[in-house]
């Protein structure tokens, strides 16, 4: 009797710290939106879809996005703000019931990340700060979303982290991006994503219906993206032209080396392998492109490499990513997660056509 009674005292120990357990997070998450919900906006772009003048037909696109700075910038996705290459008549964000018009600062198609920019931070309102110090989450934590569904209150999601790449399938991406459980709804692209301690881990800048999965452009990309935003109005990537592949062992090797680029004139050659970048171990074709995002044209970086079974150092200046790589043809990534070309737009449930400009919201 004793040992049942201790089993059964056992067993409702662990029901009870379980129970506790949960009660616990779910009063973070709780915590975490009542602070965060407020630096999350939707934003809304109209397009004229129409060539004559006399028919007009427009689009009203419908995103997230999210505050990060007291001067008013916001983060969201490119393919809220660019319709079929067509300049969108006016651009809004609301915020607490509140439209507010925002200007466009720049795109970049490669990210699928945009910034705009309203006049002030509205009285009330919050933002993240972008910490230039982020690690990678570890695989299984939690993530947490604050999106814009449609016309809907910002509203939390919480999902788990479930992995980092730079590909799905033949859709290259142009640094590691984090793969999240986070099922994403419709003009949920522009989500923050924080962990459970209320800090912006990125943005949510595509889906992966396929896998059910989003996709997260980590917060030190984002300040990559920023930055050359705000500083040159465009986003200058570099290049170092060459192509690798992942051989036994874990070995990368160079595969091909374009011409006229940085890399043939820095004397690397085809089958040498590289160990480290600067002092990143180089151990696939993620750390490759990793590296060579985080990489300003014109710096200098350093190969170390394997060649005829010696460690050479090769001093290679890394160059702007030529206009034929980075056109308005090259892949980007898409709210549905294809990589295709800018007047692809796939995000039905985001969008909704009019016929009358009068039915947009005058905005501040």
């Amino acid at each position: 009797m004793r040992f049942f009674i201790a089993i059964l005292a056992l067993f409702l120990t662990n029901s009870l710290l379980h129970s506790n357990s949960f009660n616990q997070l779910q009063q973070r998450i709780v915590e975490i939106f009542e602070q965060k919900q407020k630096s999350v906006v939707r934003v809304k772009a109209v397009f004229n879809q129409s060539n004559k003048e006399k028919d007009d037909k427009f689009t009203l696109m419908i995103g997230s996005g999210f505050f990060i700075g007291s001067e008013g910038l916001i983060i969201t996705t490119t393919t809220t703000l660019i319709n079929s290459k067509r300049k969108a008549e006016r651009v809004w964000v609301e915020w607490n019931n509140q439209a507010i018009r925002a200007e466009i600062l720049g795109h970049d198609r490669l990210t699928n990340i945009s910034i705009l920019k309203v006049e002030s931070l509205p009285e009330g309102a919050s933002f993240f700060n972008l910490d230039n110090t982020f690690t990678p989450t570890a695989i299984g934590s939690f993530a947490l979303s604050i999106g814009c569904t449609l016309n809907f209150d910002p509203s939390p999601t919480l999902g788990i982290v479930k992995g980092y790449h730079s590909r799905f399938g033949v859709r290259v991406f142009p640094t590691k991006l984090m793969r999240t459980s986070i099922p994403g709804g419709p003009a949920e692209s522009g989500s923050p994503v924080m962990d459970l301690n209320g800090s912006l881990l990125g943005v949510l800048v595509t889906f992966l219906p396929e896998v059910h999965s989003t996709l997260v452009l980590p917060v030190n990309a984002i300040l990559r993206i920023r930055d050359d935003l705000l500083n040159l109005g465009y986003v200058n990537h570099a290049w170092f032209g060459i192509k690798v592949s992942v051989k036994e062992l874990g070995q990368v090797v160079v595969d091909k080396i374009e011409e006229g680029s940085p890399a043939k004139k820095g004397k690397l050659l085809k089958g040498d392998r590289i160990l480290k970048i600067n002092n990143t171990p180089i151990k696939n074709i993620e750390d490759v492109r990793t590296v060579t995002f985080g990489t300003r044209p014109d710096k200098y970086s350093i190969f170390k490499v394997l060649r005829d079974l010696k460690e050479i150092d090769i001093t290679i200046q890394a160059a702007a990513l030529p206009k034929s790589k980075n056109s308005t043809q090259s892949k980007i990534i898409q709210p549905n997660g294809k990589s295709s070309k800018p007047s692809q737009s796939n995000e039905p449930e985001s969008h909704l056509k009019t016929n009358k400009i009068s039915e947009v919201p005058s905005v501040n």
